[in-house]
């Protein structure tokens, strides 16, 4: 097959964060992205990626050529992995494996076959369809997005004292594997929600708030998700997490973790975040612009809000201590005021607060 096929647009691909077109990468990763292109085309069209099959289609050749073979179909997040199709996502759907190995080919390419064989035991294509126990629905909620867009995917694990919900699921007759399945499904909800293009949002910030969660003796729990952590996201779902912010955690959890940072690698290690009950806002509002923050974490999103949505522009203004200052709100017409003040005050000495409304 000519090169210039298997190739196909690669010059046009985005790269990551930092959105380097792949004509200004540095030549290590520029050559690594093609060599894996290459490999991923010989072995989709030599219908071998997930394993050699003599009956897959009906048009089977001695040599194993199946260029109309279903392995030509395979697709990940949406996006088709046989690259001189020439779609806009598989460059970055390479990318992110390759950088998950750090460029090197080989080691890229078997945690892609292995992700695809993973998917295929475990039905994710299917998964989004099943139902769990009543009450699971209450732990997850994909809601908003941050600053970059990056959807946002909160995880409460104190719905797990709700209903007997931890003993059904984590008790001596408990079923952990549909735990398991549940956040996987969780998982590819949010992934459903990314844009696998050039400029397109490519990855979920995960908000894990441990609040009333299970305590100590909550050892099942903790062994799914450092299954979860250590193995399943890490190996199949690779620079997908730009961050996992944990907050209000427990004082027991700051020991765990700091043995189960242990078996992290440093790039893990770099998109977690454990916030502290102190700092939850403002780690948050780091990433998370007000309007999309819930109240509760110290934002200013409501629940069933009709008066004001995410869309709405909000206003932040910085005053120090002893200044004055005005804040301007142009109104065209004759209107029924509301105003909810947000604020985060560390009080230094007794001060005195004033606010005045003059409508001109």
């Amino acid at each position: 097959m000519a090169i210039k096929k298997i190739y196909g647009n690669v010059g046009s691909s985005i790269f990551k964060e930092e959105k380097t077109p792949l004509s200004q990468m540095k030549p290590v990763v520029k050559n690594a992205l093609l060599e894996l292109r290459r490999k991923v085309e010989d072995a989709i069209q030599g219908n071998y990626l997930l394993g050699w099959s003599e009956i897959s289609c009906n048009c089977c050749t001695s040599n194993h050529n199946h260029p109309k073979s279903k392995e030509c179909d395979i697709s990940l997040w949406g996006v088709p992995l046989l690259p001189s199709k020439g779609h806009e996502g598989t460059n970055i759907i390479l990318l992110k494996f390759l950088q998950a190995k750090d460029y090197k080919v080989y080691d890229a390419f078997t945690m892609l076959e292995k992700t695809l064989k993973w998917r295929n035991e475990f039905k994710t294509d299917a998964i989004l369809d099943e139902e769990f126990e009543p009450g699971l629905e209450k732990m997850g909620l994909v809601d908003g997005t941050d600053k970059k867009g990056r959807p946002l995917l909160y995880t409460i694990h104190g719905a797990l004292r709700e209903n007997n919900l931890y003993n059904k699921l984590f008790g001596t007759d408990g079923n952990k594997d549909e735990f398991l399945r549940w956040k996987i499904q969780f998982l590819e909800k949010g992934m459903r929600k990314l844009n696998f293009k050039p400029g397109g949002v490519d990855s979920v910030i995960l908000i894990t708030d441990l609040k009333n969660a299970p305590g100590p003796s909550g050892k099942e729990l903790r062994l799914t998700a450092k299954k979860l952590f250590i193995s399943l996201f890490v190996d199949h779902y690779p620079e997908i997490l730009y961050k996992h912010i944990v907050v209000n955690a427990p004082f027991w959890f700051y020991a765990y973790h700091a043995t189960f940072s242990r078996v992290l690698s440093q790039r893990a290690k770099n998109n977690f975040v454990l916030a502290r009950p102190s700092r939850v806002a403002k780690t948050l509002l780091k990433y998370i612009a007000p309007g999309n923050l819930p109240v509760h974490y110290g934002g200013l999103k409501r629940e069933n809000d009709n008066e004001f949505s995410p869309k709405d522009c909000v206003s932040q203004i910085i005053v120090r201590g002893g200044v004055t200052d005005t804040i301007q709100i142009p109104i065209a017409e004759v209107l029924n005021l509301t105003f909810h003040f947000a604020s985060r005050l560390r009080v230094l000495r007794p001060v005195l607060i004033y606010f005045v409304l003059r409508l001109t």
